[in-house]
């Protein structure tokens, strides 16, 4: 299974919760620089949070980035490959996916030929309710699932 998340609405903290709703084994970083104005979301910390909650952290930037040279079909062959034995999430900054290369790239290319691997693009919803005077962020997670002629929802 392959997922995607976009943190730029998430902490750490609400993001492992997501993976963990979803079973995600590996989360791949395919941030081409893996820093973030949100210090948490800097690999090195965001790597150690992640694999201290039961989830392999993997950058995958190198090969996988949106802004590093074009992504070879071997890499999206070896994604593949992983995802058929784990759940996997790609995580990149954006929130919408239709605004990343996760979507625009990553899966569009994988919903073609000769891949025809759908991916699940996780957006997910916060909305604050009130408990026992104490306020919680609520997790309605809305999907979008890519397929080959599929038009865009986002």
């Amino acid at each position: 299974m392959l997922y995607s998340i976009g943190y730029e609405k998430l902490t750490v903290s609400q993001l492992i919760v997501i993976l963990k709703e979803h079973n995600v084994e590996y989360l791949l970083d395919v941030r081409s620089k893996p820093y973030s104005v949100k210090p948490e979301f800097n690999k090195v910390r965001l790597c150690w949070d992640i694999n201290h909650n039961e989830i392999e952290y993997h950058w995958f930037g190198k090969t996988l980035g949106g802004f590093g040279p074009p992504i070879e079909d071997n890499a999206l062959t070896n994604l593949i490959s992983i995802s058929k034995d784990h759940i996997v999430c790609l995580l990149c900054m954006e929130h919408q996916p239709k605004s990343c290369h996760r979507y625009k790239e990553i899966g569009m290319r994988l919903a073609s030929e000769p891949f025809n691997t759908k991916i699940v693009h996780l957006v997910p919803v916060i909305s604050t309710i009130r408990y026992q005077g104490q306020t919680l962020d609520n997790y309605v997670n809305c999907t979008q699932v890519l397929s080959g002629n599929q038009i865009a929802l986002f």
